[in-house]
């Protein structure tokens, strides 16, 4: 295949002068209505592999070439804004290569060649619902599997001749967050991610298959002038395949990119509430149902605050009887002094000082000695009493 290394043989020389300032349309012309091929990087059992032209090979470590290399090392120079989805109606069979059923580039309808359609949009089909596939460990996932498309480059061969130049590689469900977090914190580093060599891994942390994005150095002044071009928008970013990797090309199934991922995706988000009924109009009566059962409400709430003020009456009527029963009766008179009565002399003094036709405290007709009964007539005889 002529590469753009293969042509480098024309910088020895000049054009002829009779091309010079003039234009041709042949170039474009001869690739029009012809598909570029493009290989794809895909995995299997954490094994990454390169599928060109219907061949499979695994990527080999460059410093040990007889071990499968653990990462691989790349620039991304495309990355699409949607994410894509894929669905394959019979499982996947090792070694096929069979594009599937059902696919949308933009994740919000089936593209219209797609086999087998599912549904008129993403969003409604069963096969995009949560829980539409069991994986083999029992988790809850999805039968139309969400991916992110990037175009790629070797870092150590940024023009990849050899495999037609950019390559595919999406980026599975269970990695999307890893290269959303990746993107942010080289923008938070004023890092462009076409300017960097990345290193795409997996973490062994975890049974299923996610990818893991690390930066390994800046492109120098040359690798980015490959990339970008010497004006900033030529090089292979502006290869042609770049657009059909990302948005313009069918969704071509590579050898074990249908292989099932085994982590569970995360529940999606619950449901919204059901719109409540419309409120029915002031003006318009309630359904006679309604009506019978708020009239038997009023009923019962009427009996019950009529008993209940009757109770309330039973009670005061109560209390009044008691009160009055307790006011006939006299209260006890404390004594004149604490521990004794008063001397007989008081108690006759506070007698004749009281009005006239008054009658004595306690009924008494007469002066009260409050002394034992037969003291006094004692008291008088022991008075009379001569002492020699």
């Amino acid at each position: 295949m002529s590469g753009v290394n293969a042509l480098a043989v024309l910088n020895q020389g000049r054009p002829p002068s009779i091309y010079h300032g003039r234009s041709s349309s042949l170039n474009t012309a001869a690739q029009a209505n012809i598909p570029l091929g493009f290989a794809v990087v895909t995995y299997r059992g954490k094994i990454w592999r390169l599928v060109y032209q219907g061949d499979e090979d695994i990527v080999r470590d460059p410093v040990r070439p007889d071990q499968p290399a653990g990462t691989i090392e790349v620039v991304i120079i495309g990355a699409a804004a949607a994410v894509s989805k894929q669905y394959y109606i019979k499982p996947y069979t090792e070694g096929s290569d069979q594009p599937p059923d059902c696919y949308s580039l933009d994740g919000i309808k089936p593209e219209a060649n797609a086999p087998a359609k599912q549904s008129a949009l993403c969003a409604r089909c069963p096969q995009n619902e949560w829980g539409s596939r069991v994986t083999d460990s029992g988790a809850k996932a999805k039968r139309c599997a969400d991916s992110k498309r990037l175009a790629i480059v070797p870092a150590l061969d940024l023009e990849n001749d050899s495999y037609g130049g950019p390559m595919l590689l999406r980026i599975p469900p269970t990695s999307l967050a890893n290269l959303s977090l990746y993107a942010g914190n080289l923008s938070r580093m004023g890092a462009p991610m076409e300017a960097v060599v990345t290193k795409i891994g997996f973490n062994f942390e975890v049974a299923y298959p996610q990818l893991t994005f690390t930066p390994l150095r800046w492109l120098t002044d040359e690798e980015a002038r490959l990339v970008v071009g010497p004006d900033g928008k030529s090089g292979v970013m502006a290869h042609p395949v770049v657009s059909r990797i990302l948005v313009d090309s069918v969704a071509q199934a590579a050898v074990g990119e249908s292989e099932p991922e085994t982590e569970p995706e995360p529940p999606p988000p619950p449901p919204l509430p059901e719109p409540l009924p419309p409120s029915r109009p002031r003006s318009e009566p309630p359904a006679p149902d309604v009506a019978a059962h708020a009239q038997r409400e009023a009923q019962n709430q009427a009996i019950a605050e009529a008993q209940q003020a009757a109770a309330f009456a039973r009670e005061k009527e109560a209390e009044e009887v008691q009160a009055k029963e307790a006011r006939k009766v006299t209260p006890m008179r404390r004594p004149a002094a604490f521990g004794g009565a008063a001397p007989p002399s008081e108690v006759r003094a506070s007698v004749e000082e009281a009005a006239p036709g008054t009658p004595p405290p306690n009924g008494a007709g007469a002066p009260v000695s409050t002394a034992p009964p037969g003291l006094n007539a004692a008291i008088d005889a022991l008075l009379a009493t001569r002492v020699d």
